[in-house]
């Protein structure tokens, strides 16, 4: 079940070998959230959450916390 949208902003560079994807300082990403899930990671800061993915690319532009 889907419950919206969360926005993270990465605080430092991150690299994983297994999926070739990367990310750099201040990179902001906007993920599904689902129900039941715990958002928390030395690697990012969230930023919010939104109801709607237009929303979170509103909280995306303005780049700080809601």
């Amino acid at each position: 079940m889907q419950d919206g949208w969360v926005i993270v902003k990465f605080k430092e560079e991150e690299s994983s070998p297994t999926c070739k994807c990367s990310t750099k300082k201040g990179t902001i990403k906007i993920w599904r959230n689902y129900e039941g899930n715990i958002w928390g990671s030395p690697a990012y800061r969230v930023l919010g959450y939104a109801d709607t993915f237009k929303e979170a690319k509103g909280i995306r532009k303005a780049g700080v916390e809601v």
